[in-house]
């Protein structure tokens, strides 16, 4: 097992590959072609993610959603959670749709994959890391992070 950065493990939720309620209430599946990647585990095997609010300050590039304008000016909003691995280089490698808006989703997707963020560190080199993204659209502010 690799070595972890301890600072940082106040800052991730440990979460099985399956399904499992972790501290924020979300319910998180990890896509078969991600939890494939070597990412951060706990001694049983579990993957650590970042919560939004950590992951979204370990990011170095944010990229916007596009707001569908029919969606707008139907008035349509709500928030969006995206799943993510981030790889060795801070490229986000996976990129799924865990919860929300079904026509705001992708467009929340599409954003997520453009992402950048910090490499992780450890004693033994580079490791890939898992993260939670909260994009939130209001057709009266627009969108937020």
């Amino acid at each position: 097992m690799k070595a972890v950065c301890l600072a940082c493990l106040a800052l991730l939720w440990v979460v099985p590959a399956q399904a499992k309620k972790p501290a924020g209430g979300y319910t998180l599946t990890v896509p078969q072609r991600c939890a494939r990647l070597p990412l951060l585990r706990d001694k049983q095997g579990n993957i650590s993610f970042f919560h939004p609010k950590e992951l979204r300050a370990r990011a170095v590039r944010m990229v916007k959603p596009d707001y569908p304008p029919i969606e707008q000016n139907a008035q349509t909003q709500g928030s969006v959670l995206i799943g993510v691995v981030v790889g060795t280089t801070g490229a986000v490698q996976c990129a799924w749709l865990v919860e929300g808006h079904p026509f705001l989703g992708p467009q929340a997707l599409q954003a997520a994959r453009k992402w950048k963020f910090q490499p992780m560190m450890t004693a033994s080199g580079k490791i890939s890391y898992g993260g939670l993204l909260k994009f939130n659209f209001s057709w009266t502010d627009g969108f937020q992070y």
